[in-house]
Formats: structure tokens, C-alpha cells, sequence
């Protein structure tokens, strides 16, 4: 844990909550709110999914932590390498689990996701 804000700052870390937290609204439709995080002053995630956001966070912190900083931060070679490949594959997974988020939406909703076919007969 990064309580001190040493390895981490806030400020990355909350654009990469709000990042995260953009796109699982706009699959599941929702409009959800982290206490603390653009000025929200409840949470109205489901707590389900806050592992997801976790998730989408941690990958989108490594990706903003290697994207044009590398030289910055002292991350050179193969620890640049790595925490860029680890940032992808938590992108990946996120990506994945929003796939899932969006089928849980259309399964969960009265309407069917697609026109209903009118024979012309």
C-alpha cells in the first residue's frame, strides 16, 4: 500500500480510478460514483464491482507511470518493459471483464438487443 503517495501520486491514481471507472459506465450503462472522486460524495458502485475498477485502475496507472515518463521516473530497460507488459495485461483483463459487464446488461434487460424480424408474408 502507497498510503504516503511515495510510488504512486494521487493525481495519477485518481485519473486512472476516473479512467476506469468512464468505462465501466459507458458497457454497463450506469452512473456510477466513488466517494471522494470528482467531487461524488457517496459510492454508488456495486460492490461487485469495485475489484473491476481496481483492475482497470492498476492497468491504466502503469500504462500513464511508462508513457513518456520512463526517462523521468529513472524506469529504463527491462523494469520500463515490465511494468508496461504488466499495465497491457491488466488492460486486457479489464477489457475482458467488461465484455462480461456487457453481456450481464443485455441478459439482464427486458428489451432484446436486436429488431424483431418481420416476415413480409
Amino acid at each position: 500500500m502507497d498510503a504516503q503517495n511515495l510510488t504512486w501520486d494521487a493525481n495519477t491514481l485518481d485519473e486512472a480510478l476516473r479512467q476506469a471507472l468512464s468505462q465501466f459506465n459507458a458497457v454497463s450503462g450506469q452512473n456510477a460514483t466513488l466517494s471522494g472522486l470528482n467531487g461524488a460524495s457517496v459510492t454508488t458502485l456495486a460492490t461487485g464491482d469495485e475489484a473491476l475498477i481496481v483492475l482497470g485502475a492498476a492497468g491504466f496507472a502503469a500504462l500513464s507511470r511508462t508513457a513518456g515518463s520512463a526517462v523521468r521516473l529513472g524506469l529504463a530497460g527491462e523494469a520500463a518493459d515490465r511494468l508496461l507488459t504488466w499495465g497491457r495485461t491488466q488492460q486486457a483483463r479489464f477489457d475482458l471483464c467488461l465484455a462480461a459487464v456487457r453481456l450481464r446488461q443485455l441478459q439482464a434487460s427486458a428489451a432484446a438487443p436486436y429488431s424483431v424480424y418481420e416476415d413480409g408474408i
